[in-house]
């Protein structure tokens, strides 16, 4: 449930206007009555609202789409580190499927040791 500044729908992560909170919901009671998974931040009253529907992913699944994005991206740009973005995928994607819950750095110049020890770090 993402939840308005005031009286006009809140517009997401970008926009005229960005959503002031952000919470899971855990229940719907009735019509007029629901259990958010957090206590609200603030107190609000007469606020715009949107229900969304994320998608629920966890994070070392999600790490391996983007992993494979970054992949897809390199051959398409004949990246010289074509290589290293391939091994990423691959790691990340058996990191995912095994729900590690321990992701690896993605930054440029952070190094990233693979399970059978070769180290890959990005330049950028």
């Amino acid at each position: 449930m993402r939840i308005s500044r005031n009286t006009t729908r809140p517009t997401g992560t970008h926009g005229s206007n960005r959503y002031a909170e952000q919470h899971p919901i855990l229940s719907v009671s009735s019509t007029t009555a629901l259990v958010m998974a957090h206590a609200a931040d603030a107190t609000r009253s007469a606020v715009a609202y949107v229900v969304t529907d994320p998608l629920l992913i966890d994070p070392p699944a999600y790490n391996a789409v983007l992993r494979r994005i970054d992949f897809e991206l390199a051959t398409m740009f004949r990246s010289e580190l074509l290589g290293a973005y391939q091994a990423n995928a691959e790691e990340a994607l058996r990191l995912g499927m095994q729900g590690a819950v321990t992701m690896p750095p993605t930054l440029p110049g952070i190094p990233w040791r693979l399970g059978d020890g070769r180290t890959i770090v990005e330049t950028g």
